[in-house]
């Protein structure tokens, strides 16, 4: 605590010390990003078991970033009315066996692994104890799933948005609509904890000529499937798997 004296507020020594502790840990409350080894395949163990998990889809939706105010927001949204209507209609049903398919295809690289096929976010973990002074490991303590899964691995697929985005500044739209998928993706050693794979995946694709024929949006429609291919495309190279064609013999 700072001590007043003659109107003027003077701060101690350890406040400001446990000021600047404070912002420290602030700084370093985020996940870095982890790629996967170039070796990872060929030093692991594959008699271990790899699940694989996904939490809900979310369901898609229109969103309008850069209208920041409530009028602004209100104001994008009550004339884009057919486009908000037409987002909440887009199938995500192509994602319902993905949690599936990339655990065939890290069988495919010879690791014993296996798909939760209910969704899950695991939303009841604690948080890691040291995770501020441990910026490789998760934020959340996977460790206790070790024992309650049997498993020694996990890839958590977590979908943090689907749908359609179209750009504004206030009140006055700066861009086309874009089909959009964003996820992260997380693979976990649940031993100690330790992030084998933590980033994010984007893919934004646009309509293919004019967008703006509602009430179907056909062009729009297209692109988000494509958004979607992408993405798992994305996926299969974060994780070094094949995604296509997994059911094929």
């Amino acid at each position: 605590m700072g001590i007043r004296r003659s109107g003027i507020l003077i701060i101690r020594p350890i406040s400001i010390v446990a000021f600047f502790v404070f912002v420290v840990a602030g700084c370093t409350s985020r996940e870095p990003n982890i790629f996967m080894p170039n070796d990872f395949y060929s030093n692991v163990n594959g008699k271990q078991l790899t699940l694989v998990a996904i939490n809900e889809t979310p369901t898609a939706n229109a969103s309008f970033p850069g209208a920041k105010c409530l009028l602004c927001t209100g104001a994008a949204k009550l004339t884009n009315i057919s486009l908000s209507k037409h987002a909440k209609t887009l199938s995500t049903s192509s994602l319902d066996d993905l949690s599936e398919r990339i655990a065939i295809g890290l069988e495919r690289k010879s690791l014993n692994a296996q798909h939760i096929p209910e969704k899950n976010d695991f939303k009841e973990l604690k948080v890691f104890p040291v995770f501020s002074a441990q910026e490789k490991f998760a934020k959340k303590d996977f460790r206790p799933l070790k024992e309650k899964l049997g498993a020694d691995r996990l890839v958590l697929l977590t979908i943090l948005g689907v749908g359609v985005r179209k750009p504004y500044v206030d009140y006055i739209p700066t861009g086309e609509p874009v089909a959009f998928l964003h996820l992260n993706v997380k693979m976990v050693n649940l031993q100690n904890n330790e992030l084998i794979v933590n980033t994010v995946v984007y893919s934004a694709v646009p309509a293919d000529g004019e967008w703006k024929e509602p009430p179907f949006y056909p062009g729009l429609t297209t692109a988000f499937h494509q958004a979607i291919s992408d993405a798992e495309y994305k996926i299969g190279e974060v994780l070094r798997i094949e995604l296509w064609n997994n059911f094929l013999p």
